[in-house]
């Protein structure tokens, strides 16, 4: 996987290679993780990733390596988005506001209102 980056996002590289090697390799990594989401496929996500959690794993970086072991436990999940490229990002979004209101009121008794307030807020027609 190849990085992209400009001058001024190499020189930071380097700089922070002479630095922290630690952090530098954990900056590769996080860009090299950035690359599997612009795959085409789901196959070529695949190989993406499963490249991506070996080289976590051999990083010897607790905190990727940590994210390897659940990215590798959750993998056939991941790639799911790859066949259609849909996220549930806009229902997580909701939720939230719902959870939100739900705490500013403190508890509605009326659930009719209550329902009324999640389409006030949320614009659900």
């Amino acid at each position: 996987m190849q990085i992209r980056s400009s001058k001024r996002q190499h020189d930071v590289l380097e700089q922070l290679a002479e630095l922290n090697s630690e952090v530098y390799r954990g900056m590769l990594l996080k860009e090299q993780f950035l690359e599997v989401y612009r795959s085409d496929t789901r196959k070529v996500a695949s190989a993406g990733l499963s490249r991506w959690i070996t080289v976590a794993f051999r990083s010897g970086i607790s905190a990727f390596m940590e994210l390897a072991e659940k990215l590798y436990r959750k993998l056939h999940f991941i790639l799911n988005y790859f066949v259609l490229q849909i996220t549930t990002a806009i229902f997580e979004g909701i939720n939230n506001k719902i959870k939100r209101l739900k705490r500013m009121a403190y508890g509605y008794k009326d659930i009719g209102y209550f329902l009324l307030k999640i389409h006030q807020h949320c614009g659900v027609a």
